[in-house]
């Protein structure tokens, strides 16, 4: 992890779900055969300066990462840096 980097709060959703309705501000919500797809807060999006399409690491666990395709962007006013992965 470098300097720059933002901690961020992952959910794992059933895909599809009507846990939750996103308020979309651009791109789309999770879909069904997605598995390196993500859905961030706008909020934490500006501040690692991503957008829709590009490609984001998580670090995880000890030593671990990911990648993650960014689909989508939402709003949410309770958890400004919440991002939405598929559960599986």
């Amino acid at each position: 992890m470098g300097e720059d980097d933002e901690a961020l709060t992952l959910f794992g959703m059933p895909v599809p779900t009507q846990m939750y309705g996103a308020r979309l501000q651009t791109g789309r919500w999770l879909e069904t055969d997605n598995e390196q797809a993500i859905v961030l807060h706008q909020r934490l999006a500006e501040k690692v300066g991503v957008g829709v399409g590009e490609w984001i690491t998580i670090y995880h666990a000890p030593k671990r990462e990911s990648s993650w395709q960014v689909v989508g962007i939402i709003t949410d006013p309770l958890i400004g840096n919440s991002a939405y992965a598929p559960y599986v």
